[in-house]
This record gives structure tokens, C-alpha cells and sequence, in this order.
């Protein structure tokens, strides 16, 4: 464990008490709140003091290219929930919350200036007051195709994933002096393969782990698997191993992400049935990445 998960463990008052509850085998996450029969989920988030964020369709995402981001937090051990104060008139998808709370980078389909038929990556701030107006995060991150799927590391290294290649395949892009971020560059071989779908990247707060979603890499368990790498010496990723059959099946897994604290493991299953819907899952993490 890093130096950075590690002090986050020690510091148990900075844990919601509900992530002590993460299942040994993975589970539908809050099946009246988040992973509801009537939605589609997409990627969840979650900052240090428990606020989670993910978002919701009412029909398949990438086929219906509409969403909007919900949050919800636990109060006097009853789950509260809601749009998202950012998320209203626009297509939005994919957020990322800071542990400390305070950043939200997420993925819109809103004016920047004019319509668009791509999602850019954006992000806003909150403050006592509420949330701040958005920011598109610029031609350094943006392309003219689909850039998707936010996940940044403590040191403001941002990795996301982009259609830019034709395929999707994972990039990151350091943040710049002056807040701007750029100019991004794959994360290259062997995270991602030529021809072959590498996406959803969750990198931990250190920079050291990096989970993603493959689509049929050789090795893997059918569909979408969930995969982690880890950095080498030379900043490079390697060592990409299977998470195994206790998360990946013949169906689809994807968007992963780990709480703040390292306890819980949170991705989405969708299964092969035609009316089967997308649906966020936890575990315990302990013992399931490096």
C-alpha cells in the first residue's frame, strides 16, 4: 500500500462508516438510491467524506448519448439523493470527485460555445457557497471525437480515455502551472493494444496503480474485463493482469473505481440479456489489487 492510501486508512474519521459494510462478493450498491431497475448507472464516484456521484439514463448510454449526474449522501444513517447542481440542460456523464471534495471533472455534451455532437471533458469547483460554472478543460485534453471517463491522481495528473485513435485508448495529461492541462499522451503499450478497446482508466491517488476496461484483450473472460497495470521504474505501465473471475464474467464489467480509503471497489455489470441494464456493484477491495 502507498504512502498516500496509507495515511488515508489511518485516518478512519475521514471514512463514512458505510464503506465498512463492502461485501466480500460483489453486490448491487444501494439497489433503492444508485442501482435502481428503472436506470442505466454509469461510473460512480466517491470523495473521502462519502459523497458519491454517478450518472443516470433512462436507455442504454452509449446508444442514447443522454445522462445526467446524480449525487446522493448518507444523513442521520438515511441516503439522500439528486441531480447534481452542475447537471441540468445538458448531456453529462463520467464524473470525478476529488477526495477532499472540492473538484468535479466530468464529461458534457454542452455548448463550447456552439453545439456539439462530442463529449469534452470539463471541470468545476465547489465551494460553501455551492458550485462554480464549469470549465471545458481545453484543446490540450479535448479532441474533436469523444474524450471520456476522468480519473486524476494526487500530484493533478489527469487520465481519461478518447476516441482520437480511431478506437478508445487511454491518455493522460499533466497539470500545467497555470491550471490549463496538456498536451496529453498515450499511456502506450501494453495498457493499450493496437485495435483493441482500452478505457475507463481509475488511477489510484499515488499514480502507482492504474485500473481499466479492456474489450475482448486476449487473456480475458469475454466483453468488458476489468484489468490493473502498474507504473515500472520508468513511468511506463506494465504487469497488466486480469482482476479475475470474481469480478469478470462472459458479460460486460467496466468503470472502476476504488473509495478514497482503499476499502471498497465499486465497477458496473451489464448483462447479455437485451432488457439487462447496467447496474453498479461493490465489494471489499482488500486483497484485490497490488
Amino acid at each position: 500500500m502507498s504512502l498516500a492510501w496509507l495515511s488515508l486508512a489511518l485516518l478512519g474519521a475521514a471514512s463514512p462508516s458505510w464503506l465498512a459494510d463492502a461485501p466480500r462478493e460483489p453486490e448491487k450498491f444501494l439497489p433503492s438510491i444508485v442501482a435502481r431497475p428503472d436506470t442505466e448507472e454509469s461510473m460512480l464516484t466517491l470523495s473521502s467524506a462519502g459523497d458519491i456521484y454517478w450518472g443516470v439514463s433512462r436507455k442504454w448510454f452509449p446508444m442514447s448519448r443522454v445522462s445526467e449526474i446524480w449525487t446522493a449522501r448518507q444523513v442521520g444513517g438515511e441516503w439522500k439523493s439528486e441531480r447534481a447542481a452542475f447537471s441540468a440542460g445538458y448531456s453529462d456523464v463520467d464524473s470525478f470527485v476529488t477526495g477532499d471534495g472540492k473538484t468535479v471533472f466530468f464529461v458534457s455534451m454542452r455548448p463550447a460555445p456552439a453545439p456539439r455532437q462530442d463529449f469534452d471533458l470539463y471541470v468545476v469547483d465547489r465551494t460553501d457557497a455551492g458550485f462554480g460554472k464549469a470549465r471545458n478543460l481545453g484543446p490540450g485534453v479535448n479532441s474533436p471525437q469523444d474524450d471520456l471517463f476522468p480519473s486524476v491522481a494526487d500530484d493533478g495528473t489527469l487520465y481519461y480515455g478518447s476516441f482520437k485513435s480511431g478506437v478508445p485508448h487511454i491518455y493522460r495529461a499533466r497539470r500545467l502551472p497555470n491550471g490549463d492541462y496538456g498536451p496529453a499522451e498515450s499511456v502506450g503499450e501494453p495498457v493499450n493494444l493496437p485495435n483493441l478497446w482500452s478505457f475507463n482508466p481509475f488511477i489510484s491517488p499515488d499514480g502507482k496503480t492504474l485500473v481499466f476496461t479492456a474489450f475482448n484483450r486476449p487473456g480475458g473472460m469475454g466483453k468488458g474485463d476489468i484489468w490493473v497495470a502498474t507504473m515500472q521504474p520508468d513511468g511506463t505501465f506494465g504487469d497488466v493482469r486480469n482482476l479475475g473471475s470474481k469480478i469478470n464474467t462472459a458479460d460486460d464489467e467496466f468503470h472502476p473505481t476504488l473509495s478514497p480509503d482503499r476499502s471498497a471497489f465499486f465497477f458496473i455489470r451489464r448483462g447479455s440479456d437485451a432488457a439487462a441494464n447496467a447496474d453498479i456493484y461493490w465489494m471489499s477491495a482488500k486483497g484485490l489489487l497490488p
